[in-house]
């Protein structure tokens, strides 16, 4: 079943553009990660939903913590053509948070 949620398909552009950045073909970076290249190619594609186990397994395997592994997200959300960036944001759940204390700010 094809993941067509943004924030996948942020991760998936991510670990694509960092794989390619440094060279590695899919099979490199599975065999580094320890899962196998059918799941790192749907995940690359955002047709998974990685359990949180197999990101972090991909993220060490590209030398990366949780917070540069987030940082790069952002940047991969940032380059999105502007609907990309859109959908991004209406899927972010700290954009919610972001919106509902505006509304209440302004109701005051």
């Amino acid at each position: 079943m094809p993941a067509t949620d943004p924030a996948d398909q942020a991760l998936a552009a991510t670990l694509r553009r960092l794989r390619r950045r440094r060279g590695q073909t899919q099979e490199d970076l599975a065999y580094d990660a320890g899962i196998t290249v059918a799941a790192l190619g749907r995940i690359e594609r955002g047709r998974s939903n990685p359990a949180w186990t197999t990101v972090m397994k991909v993220a060490c395997a590209l030398d990366l913590d949780l917070a540069m592994l987030e940082a790069a997200i952002e940047q991969t959300r940032q380059q999105a053509k502007p609907d990309q960036a859109r959908r991004f944001r209406e899927t972010d759940p700290r954009a919610a948070v972001t919106s509902a204390n505006s509304s209440r700010a302004g109701s005051r």
